[in-house]
């Protein structure tokens, strides 16, 4: 039986609940980076524990995405949030009793270990509790929703991460985010989804999934393409803060400007979206192409003015190709394999961070604070020819009907 979406009021308690909870997430991410630069003045290091935070994903995520398939994703969902909250709660005081040294990066490097674990069924846990709660016949309030929770975290999160860590209140970031955990954990007490498709227990459902993903071009494509920007483009988390500090010269309140009009740029694109939904399949390898470009041009910013002007057009472009995806594989994926598909797509965008922010660390150690951008951006341009042939041929009928929706 499909899921019946719920009514309004509750999808919006749900997204005002997770619009909260991505704010302190990115508070937390914003500080966690900075805090390892403190501890050890490495850019390398920095790379180091985002790739610990990001290999569970890598890892393990499409045993993520199977659970999820299995067992009831409000559940699911309500226990991935206790043990981050936990954890950034025992950081937050950790940095509240003293000031900590570069003996003490085995604590971040756990923090960041145990984020990773839980984002293994988090992740699609939640894109597939969203489809739920929408509704396949409101899959584009999904598309558009999560993005957008995402572009006004990262506008506020930061922002608000700067101005404590220029305070001096670092271990306030954590704490802020721990308590962020709550109101996700009423919101979805009160829930009543009714359960989708599920697959029964068995072997080889791993191997069924990736099967089935690889057998349709329409869901390969775009699944490679996020895959090749996850890995080097989308590592701005680790990529501002080198700019900044190595060739902007800034501090923290110039990384949370940048994310914060790199989100304004994701805004105005996201309330612009009824002119580039939808259209051929080529549409997603040209946003491809334009996000590279966009790259490019911030990574040449010859003064913090300019950077911040710059990075508006990556906001903008990152958001077109993050939707376009989204929607694309959305349509495409069969109701009985939607976790795991949407796993291999978290793999693509965020376990692929394990392997890249490694690299672009070490390139930014080794070559200067633009260099981890132009790489990315020459991936992302990588990304667009590929999607450019393989996307070449008519698309086919659409499996979820879109039109008429958001």
């Amino acid at each position: 039986m499909a899921p019946v979406a719920v009514s309004e009021r509750e999808f919006r308690r749900y997204a005002v609940a997770q619009q909260v909870s991505v704010i302190g997430l990115w508070i937390h991410s914003t500080a966690l980076p900075w805090l390892v630069l403190d501890l050890t003045r490495s850019a390398a290091w920095m790379g180091v524990v985002v790739a610990v935070q990001f290999a569970p994903m890598l890892l393990a995520g499409l045993y993520g995405g199977l659970i999820v398939d299995r067992y009831d994703r409000r559940l699911l969902l309500a226990g991935t949030q206790i043990l981050p909250m936990a954890l950034s709660a025992v950081l937050g005081v950790f940095l509240l009793l003293g000031r900590p040294g570069p003996a003490d990066l085995l604590v971040v490097v756990l923090v960041a270990l145990g984020f990773g674990v839980t984002n293994v069924v988090d992740d699609p846990a939640r894109s597939a509790l969203l489809l739920d709660l929408a509704g396949r016949e409101g899959v584009r309030t999904k598309v558009v929703v999560t993005p957008l929770i995402n572009d006004i975290a990262r506008a506020v999160g930061p922002l608000i991460a700067g101005v404590l860590i220029q305070l001096g209140g670092m271990s306030a970031c954590f704490l802020i985010n721990a308590a962020t955990y709550v109101p996700v954990l009423a919101v979805l007490a009160g829930l009543r989804v009714a359960r989708g498709v599920r697959r029964a227990s068995g072997g080889g459902q791993i191997r069924d999934g990736l099967r089935y993903a690889a057998s349709d071009a329409r869901l390969r494509a775009p699944l490679v393409m996020i895959t090749i920007v996850g890995t080097l483009t989308f590592e701005f988390v680790v990529t501002f803060p080198i700019l900044v500090r190595e060739t902007l010269r800034g501090g923290p309140l110039l990384v949370s400007g940048l994310f914060l009009m790199f989100s304004i740029g994701s805004v105005l694109a996201a309330l612009t979206r009824r002119r580039w939904t939808g259209g051929p399949p080529r549409r997603l390898a040209a946003a491809a192409l334009a996000f590279g470009a966009a790259v490019m041009l911030f990574a040449l910013s010859w003064a913090p003015g300019a950077a911040l002007v710059l990075v508006v057009g990556v906001g903008a472009t990152s958001v077109v190709f993050l939707t376009l995806g989204i929607a694309h594989v959305q349509q495409q994926a069969a109701p009985a394999y939607i976790g795991r598909v949407m796993a291999l797509w978290g793999i693509g965008f965020n376990g692929t961070t394990a392997l890249g922010s490694p690299v672009v660390g070490w390139v930014g150690e080794h070559h200067g604070g633009r260099w981890p951008l132009l790489v990315g951006a020459a991936a992302a341009g990588l990304a667009g020819l590929y999607g450019w042939i393989r996307l070449a041929a008519p698309a086919p009928a659409a499996r979820v009907r879109m039109d008429g929706l958001g």
